[in-house]
């Protein structure tokens, strides 16, 4: 897929230590991947804020640049279904929640096809940086679940056309 506007109406109910997300990311290769990715991700631990990320992955890999932004929404995760978006352009990658604007990023702009991805993962908390992101998982909370609604996806050409 390209440049368009990408939504996904979601849920997630997670717990601390787990992630639920909406992204773009690049085929997978197994030699020398230079992986490009755009995401939204919520974490059990913080259930009133999105994560917004673009990453870019140079030099066969081995060189990642990224920019993360963290927004507070003002509502619990869980509680209810919203509207995510992203608006990936040339130039720009930009998030929506519930039709609004949230947040525009023009550093490490993927410029090669992406794939829709959805995933619900727990974090290895044996990894520093991983447990001061996420925290441990809290098992006595389990389940931990992300529904999925809806996923839409409009190229740039039809916003052009209406």
């Amino acid at each position: 897929m390209s440049f368009g506007f990408y939504e996904v109406r979601m849920k997630p109910n997670i717990v601390s230590g787990t992630v639920g997300s909406f992204f773009l990311m690049n085929k997978w290769v197994p030699n020398n991947w230079e992986h490009k990715e755009i995401d939204i991700e919520f974490t059990g631990n913080k259930k009133t804020s999105i994560q917004m990320t673009t990453h870019d992955y140079q030099q066969g890999g081995t060189v990642h640049n990224y920019s993360t932004t963290t927004k507070e929404l003002g509502f619990d995760i869980s509680e209810e279904y919203h509207n995510y978006g992203i608006l990936w352009t040339q130039d720009s990658v930009s998030w929506f929640v519930d039709g609004k604007w949230l947040h525009s990023e023009k550093k490490y702009v993927p410029q090669v096809p992406l794939q829709i991805r959805l995933n619900h993962w727990a974090g290895n908390t044996s990894v520093s940086n991983m447990k001061k992101w996420l925290r441990e998982v809290q098992e006595d909370k389990l389940p931990s679940i992300v529904q999925y609604d809806w996923i839409k996806y409009r190229s740039l050409a039809y916003y052009f056309k209406h």
